[in-house]
This record gives C-alpha cells, structure tokens and sequence, in this order.
C-alpha cells in the first residue's frame, strides 16, 4: 500500500467513525428529547386531571349551596308572611290604623 493509499484509508475510516457517532448522538438526543417529553406530557395529564377534580367539587359544592340558598330564600319567604299575618292580626285588635312599624 502507498502512502497516499493509507492515507485515503484512514480519512474513510476517520469520516465513518465520525457519521456513526454522530448518528448514535443524534439517537441518543431523540430518545432523550421523547422521554421529556413524554414526562412533560405525564405532568400536563396529571395536573388536568387535578384541575378536573377541583372543577368538579366545586361544582358539587356550588350545588350544595344553591341548595341551602333556596331554603332560606323559602324560610325567608314563610317568616315575612308570618310577620304580615301577626301585623294584620295587631292592627285588626288594635285598630289603631297607624299599623305596628
């Protein structure tokens, strides 16, 4: 072999080496780039499904209270008519006229 043989030799060599370690570095970088990406998916998915779960109580606690509203709303509604029913009831006996305010 010339030396300019050996020389071709080991820049094809050298070239070689270089393209397949770049190849296992690029390989290397995509597996690590989808496994980040795949934590970072994880992570979204968990903090939506957090997120879902506090919307949903609330909801439900948003339900319990308009619940409860709508029986003091009822409540409110019986103990004024109650107290128009006792005024009438005082003005009928005293007949002042003036009413009871």
């Amino acid at each position: 072999m010339t030396p300019g043989e050996i020389t071709a030799t080991v820049s094809v060599s050298i070239a070689l080496a270089t393209f397949f370690f770049g190849r296992l570095t690029a390989m290397r970088e995509q597996v690590s780039d989808k496994t980040r990406m795949s934590e970072r998916l994880d992570r979204i998915w968990e903090t939506c499904s957090d997120t879902r779960d506090a919307v949903r109580e609330m909801s439900r606690k948003l339900d319990d209270h308009s619940e409860r509203l709508t029986r003091v709303e009822q409540q409110v509604q019986a103990l004024s008519a109650r107290v128009e029913r006792v005024e009438d009831n005082c003005d009928a006996i005293f007949k002042s006229g003036a009413g009871t305010d």
